[in-house]
């Protein structure tokens, strides 16, 4: 009896052990740098702003608004240049290969309800984009997300952009190889579809059709 009740803890025990590896070998590799915006953006290497013509937009570290850790990014937009739509564009680079599945997330608020686009465009030819998805944002924090493939191996730059002279808070930006995996704040994971700005939870996107989202074809900015 002894024996079975021992063979049956070291079973249970391996059993154990192997969720435990399981769940640290699909832990994300966020491939973002500095996206929880906690050591500020003074490292000009970690995120780059572009503006273009009338376009007037300011970046800062707010100590106030979070939705994880003590800090988030203010794009304070003030103006916009109608020429040039894209512009305020928040970008990092990092190289994408052909045929990947990448996923960009975001946690993002407004002052009012506005429009974000998650965006990859490639590096070295600016007017060839890879991929981009507008999402709506509202007043709270939630999480915006969109997966992609990628058409090539190439050097892009990853980020969002574009919108009216409304400012909003960034936070916990995340781009990681494979499909979307929500979030978890405080013990929750609460996610906005990119096709919607219903707010749901990951089972309900589960059980949802057509929520992934392809690459578009290259196209110029209008």
């Amino acid at each position: 009896m002894r024996t079975r009740c021992l063979l049956t803890g070291v079973v249970v025990l391996m059993a154990c052990l192997l969720s435990l590896d399981l769940a640290v070998g699909d832990e994300i590799e966020n491939l973002i740098r500095g996206g929880d915006f906690e050591e500020g953006i003074a490292d000009k290497n970690l995120w780059t702003l572009q503006i273009e013509g009338q376009a007037a937009c300011t970046l800062t570290i707010d100590k106030k608004e979070s939705v994880s850790g003590k800090a988030s990014l203010f794009v304070e937009v003030t103006s916009i240049d109608n020429a040039a739509p894209w512009v305020p564009w928040i970008w990092q680079t990092h190289t994408i290969k052909n045929g990947e599945t990448y996923t960009l997330s975001m946690f993002l608020k407004a002052e009012e309800e506005r429009n974000v686009v998650l965006n990859v465009r490639d590096l070295d030819a600016p007017k060839q984009e890879h991929f981009e998805k507008t999402v709506l944002v509202g007043t709270e924090w939630q999480e915006y997300w969109a997966t992609f493939t990628s058409p090539k191996d190439v050097a892009a730059k990853i980020g969002l952009r574009g919108g009216p002279a409304i400012s909003y808070w960034v936070d916990v930006i995340k781009f990681y190889e494979d499909e979307y995996v929500p979030t978890e704040i405080d013990g929750q994971n609460i996610a906005v579809s990119p096709r919607s700005r219903l707010v749901t939870t990951w089972a309900a996107l589960k059980a949802r059709p057509g929520l992934r989202n392809e690459a578009v074809a290259p196209h110029s900015p209008k």
